[in-house]
């Protein structure tokens, strides 16, 4: 077998590690003594937990059991700018700490612990060393030996991979990662040389049941129950309020547009409108209008100069937190002042940015506009907004971002939401694809599903701009006595940016400097 790869079928006695850094499999006392401290093995298992399940709790009995640890510390991430649907770290944190209670048998100090974390700390791989270096100081009574418990898909993950990789990285790496093989599989864990000596594979685990976080989420979503948990964390759960599906609005009707530079999500939006007596909202607008504003401008420069100096460094994006949360209370305030069922929205890529303009509520259907990149190019360049360069650079860097489109899309629907997804290739005429895809017949099912919005619902008329004096129509109607969108228009527009933008002026500073906005790899605001 080559040594580099450690096969999950060897035949080692239970515990015994495959890997060169283990001699893991020997278990020691954990109050012997060498020189004037005595020894003590500890396990740090970093995952999201969301929620933490039973095969969690068995590979850090595992790790107890046939490696020698006595202390199993379960961190979990910090809230993740890439995984905006996931639940809190304070909500998960929660469900730990149930779980944690209701198994601790008593013995001092504690076989399970929860890490709670710590405002300075980074969650890369060098985080992690950092906060198993803060670990060995709070047990600085003892001579330290520490595990990090990592499964065989983290491990070998191209992040990780890389991180490894790298020789500082390894350097400070102080510790021995216990890999744990995914169950079921006889793959190999491929392990390079260069970590032969830091890694151990726990070969004789298995997980006890079928199942990972993603089904347990599945199966609350749509029955609020599963087998795959600890009866103290379903209650937390249930008291908490986690993991409810996400309904879509009782009175209004919510149609999201998303797609590249030039895809036609204006001309289908504009249609939608004028059809279904809808309004529409679009972030590329209002950014531009923004973009008028000197204040604005200025600060959206800064940010942009800001992001040049550190390019992956996506969650600390201050231009991406700025035009993130304009546009986002752009959005909340037209819908609060607009007075209308009916919304049509471009220009927020997030699908859960658009819920809070809605108490929580999600779109009742997202229209995702697919265009061949040279078809996209024309159109932007007959629009003449700006030069070829920048057209063609802001189709290329929406091609490169469309597997995170995708991702973000997957994630959504996997977190309580049943939202429909339409895909349209859009580089056929609009009415083709009307036609097509029966879009008018298919939203106004939708809008027939509404209850009328109750009258107490309706804004004050002192809160509505003179633009939109329309009294609202009944939500089951499609004829043309809805609202006009016509009366949406710039000058509206102008009203609900300068109270936005009024409100944001002090917070921009700040903003600029926070190490933890809750940001997204891609772009939330499509200027196009």
């Amino acid at each position: 077998m080559n040594p580099h790869h450690h096969q999950r079928s060897n035949t080692h006695r239970s515990g015994s590690s495959s890997g060169g850094g283990g001699g893991g499999g020997d278990r020691h006392d954990a109050h012997s003594s060498t020189g004037s401290k005595k020894h003590i093995t500890v396990g740090v298992y970093f995952g999201s937990f969301d929620p933490l399940h039973l095969n969690h709790i068995a590979i850090a009995e595992h790790a107890i059991k046939h490696f020698g640890v006595d202390r199993v510390y379960f961190v979990p991430n910090c809230d993740n700018p890439f995984k905006p649907y996931a639940s809190s770290l304070e909500l998960r944190e929660r469900l730990i700490a149930a779980h944690l209670a209701a198994i601790n048998d008593g013995s001092q100090p504690a076989r399970f612990e929860l890490y709670r974390a710590q405002g300075d700390e980074r969650w890369d791989w060098a985080g992690r060393a950092f906060i198993c270096k803060r670990i060995r100081t709070q047990l600085s009574e003892y001579a330290v030996r520490v595990f990090q418990l990592i499964g065989q898909d983290s491990f070998e993950a191209p992040t990780a991979q890389r991180a490894l990789a790298n020789t500082n990285v390894r350097s400070k790496l102080s510790r021995t990662l216990l890999i744990f093989p995914r169950d079921g599989s006889d793959h190999e864990v491929n392990i390079a040389e260069s970590l032969l000596s830091c890694t151990a594979v726990a070969s004789t685990y298995r997980d006890p049941i079928t199942c990972s976080s993603t089904m347990v989420r599945a199966e609350l979503y749509a029955t609020g129950t599963s087998a795959s948990i600890h009866p103290a964390v379903a209650t937390a759960i249930a008291e908490l309020g986690m993991y409810a599906p996400v309904t879509h609005h009782p009175h209004k009707t919510v149609v999201l547009l998303l797609g590249g530079p030039a895809s036609g999500k204006g001309s289908l939006a504009q249609r939608l409108c004028d059809c279904l007596g809808a309004v529409h909202f679009s972030g590329g607008e209002f950014y531009r209008l923004a973009m008028a504003d000197d204040e604005f401008r200025r600060e959206d420069e800064r940010a942009e100069r800001n992001e040049a100096l550190e390019p992956r460094n996506r969650a600390n994006d201050a231009r991406f937190a700025m035009l993130q949360n304009f546009v986002v209370r752009c959005l909340q305030e037209f819908v609060r002042r607009s007075n209308q069922t009916r919304f049509v929205i471009d220009g927020i890529t997030y699908p859960l940015l658009a819920e809070s303009a809605f108490n929580g509520h999600s779109p009742d259907l997202i229209i995702q506009l697919e265009c061949d990149p040279e078809i996209l190019l024309a159109r932007a360049l007959a629009r003449a907004r700006d030069s070829v360069e920048v057209e063609t650079r802001r189709i290329a860097q929406y091609a490169k971002n469309k597997i995170y489109t995708a991702k973000n899309i997957e994630g959504y629907l996997a977190h309580g939401r049943s939202t429909r997804i339409i895909t349209i290739d859009s580089s056929s005429p609009i009415d083709e694809y009307l036609e097509q895809h029966k879009l008018l017949d298919t939203i106004s099912q939708v809008i027939a599903s509404k209850k009328p919005l109750p009258t107490s619902a309706s804004p004050s008329p002192s809160s509505t701009p003179s633009t939109t004096t329309t009294e609202p129509t009944s939500s089951t109607s499609t004829d043309s006595s809805s609202p006009s969108p016509v009366a949406f228009g710039d000058e509206f527009n102008r009203q609900i940016m300068s109270i936005v933008l009024a409100e944001l002026r002090p917070t921009w500073a700040s903003a600029s400097s926070s190490a933890h906005s809750r940001t997204s790899d891609f772009p939330i605001v499509d200027s196009a």
